[in-house]
């Protein structure tokens, strides 16, 4: 079993990682030297099996931590995502305690969930001795990450944080603000005001915060409002963003 490196350093600080849409391991592997975390991103990116593995492989070879956001709460899916080796899987659509159960129960293995159980799988190493394995020591070396996007779960929030095997809230407030009837800019006072308070409400009960910061005034608020799972735009837009700098660079000479 791999060393999950996220789920230690995020006990003692801050992380930074970004999401991945680009099915690429060459990608991966250069973002994966300078952040803590990437997100392989299945419900809005093009991946398949294969090139998940890939880039879970050199997330590892970095000490970065690959974290797979499963297209829906699925037994399967969830099941395939931690068989791959993900360090921790994120949750969409988590609205209420039957949401979380099932995610609970595909995660984790007896006594606590109902995950199926093969030793012949990456997590554990293709290892056909079942006296080497410890479904407990990969119980406890998950990171489950629920993904806060509707107004529903924002109402059922206090219910959810309730439980124990809920590591991280990550506050998707694109769909959330949706959701919430509001315009992402004209009313974003308004809802990082919404936004602060859930944040205080998710550290009350001693979780950590995930949330997108899309530029360094979002890191600095995010930061400042303690939030701790920062994932910084998105691969493409990163590429973007620096590529069309170059252009202007470029056209200084043209």
């Amino acid at each position: 079993m791999k060393e999950n490196f996220l789920k230690k350093k995020i006990k003692r600080s801050n992380t930074f990682g970004t999401w991945l849409t680009i099915s690429n391991s060459n990608y991966a592997e250069i973002f994966a030297k300078y952040f803590d975390f990437l997100i392989v991103d299945t419900e809005h990116g093009n991946f398949n099996n294969q090139q998940i593995v890939e880039i879970i492989r050199s997330c590892e070879l970095n000490k970065c931590s690959p974290i797979i956001r499963v297209s829906k709460n699925s037994d399967n899916l969830i099941l395939s995502a931690l068989d791959l080796g993900a360090h921790g899987i994120i949750t969409p659509k988590v609205e209420n305690k039957k949401d979380l159960d099932n995610i609970i129960e595909s995660s984790y293995y007896s006594p606590i969930g109902k995950r199926g159980f093969s030793g012949f799988v990456r997590s554990f190493n293709y290892n056909k001795d079942i006296s080497k394995i410890s479904t407990k020591n990969a119980n406890n070396n998950i990171l489950n990450i629920i993904l806060i996007e509707t107004k529903k779960g924002l109402d059922n929030l206090p219910n959810l944080l309730k439980s124990k095997y809920v590591d991280i809230v990550y506050l998707g407030y694109y769909d959330l603000s949706q959701s919430l009837g509001l315009d992402l800019i004209k009313d974003w006072s308004k809802l990082l005001r919404i936004l602060n308070e859930t944040i205080k409400l998710i550290k009350r009960y001693n979780k950590h915060v995930g949330i997108m910061a899309l530029n360094k005034s979002h890191l600095k608020t995010f930061v400042g409002l303690k939030a701790s799972f920062i994932p910084y735009m998105v691969d493409c837009s990163l590429l973007e963003d620096q590529l069309s700098k170059l252009k202007i660079s470029f056209n200084k000479f043209a």
